[in-house]
């Protein structure tokens, strides 16, 4: 990397803590420091406050579940970021891989299944990757260049959460049209074709019994579907 390049954008003070001390660096210089190099695994982003996240982040098969299962159950807020997931094997499964990531994160007591994780940072870095709530969710802007094995691991994670499994069909439903279309693309990778169709229903997890648009991806081919089995599949057995 450039290091007089970065000793001007963080300033030679900062420069010479971050380098001694191991301080981080403020989101707000990212986006000048990303375009460096990518051999600056050591830089670290942070809050005030005391989060911190590597610029560089090992897109590990739990950090992929994880991102698959926020977008099928997770919304953020301005400080935290929740994921509500009421299958019990999931919930472990789940739980493990946040402890296996080093993610704090409590149950909420009046609330089981809601698991909130208190951290700004990551709650806008998921904000921004997969969108906030369920009307705006999306894949990430780089799943394209993932491997298919890795795209596989949020794929599985997302339909283990919002999918289920039929005798003649795999279906999930949305209420962001541009996730299903993401979902649709994605699949199409594997050579999976699905359909889109508009459907009206009450959301699963919300006392609100209104019906809302929802957009329903199906896989109901057997080729499509033996597809989806072998080369993605559900994180747990159904």
């Amino acid at each position: 990397y450039d290091q007089n390049k970065l000793r001007l954008i963080l300033g030679y003070q900062k420069y010479y803590h971050v380098f001694n001390n191991g301080e981080r660096v403020n989101t707000n210089q990212l986006e000048q420091i990303v375009p460096l190099q990518d051999n600056l695994q050591f830089l670290k982003i942070g809050r005030r406050i005391g989060h911190q996240i590597k610029i560089f982040q090992k897109l590990s098969a739990d950090f992929l579940r994880f991102i698959g299962l926020y977008i099928a159950e997770g919304h953020t807020e301005k400080k935290y970021l929740l994921v509500s997931i009421h299958e019990k094997a999931l919930q472990h499964k789940f739980i493990k891989d946040l402890e296996s990531l080093n993610i704090n994160f409590t149950e909420r007591a009046f609330n089981p299944g809601d698991f909130q994780i208190n951290n700004s940072l990551l709650a806008e870095l998921f904000s921004a990757w997969c969108g906030s709530n369920s009307y705006n969710k999306h894949l990430p802007p780089w799943f394209l260049q993932l491997t298919k094995t890795q795209l596989a691991l949020i794929i599985s994670a997302y339909f283990s959460g919002d999918g289920n499994e039929a005798k003649n069909e795999v279906a999930a439903a949305t209420a962001s049209k541009r996730l299903a279309r993401d979902l649709s693309y994605a699949l199409l990778l594997f050579g999976i074709q699905t359909r889109i169709r508009s459907i009206w229903k009450s959301a699963t997890n919300s006392r609100m019994r209104s019906k809302k648009l929802y957009y329903e991806l199906i896989i109901s081919g057997q080729k499509d579907i033996r597809i989806f089995e072998r080369e993605i599949g559900f994180v747990l057995e159904r």
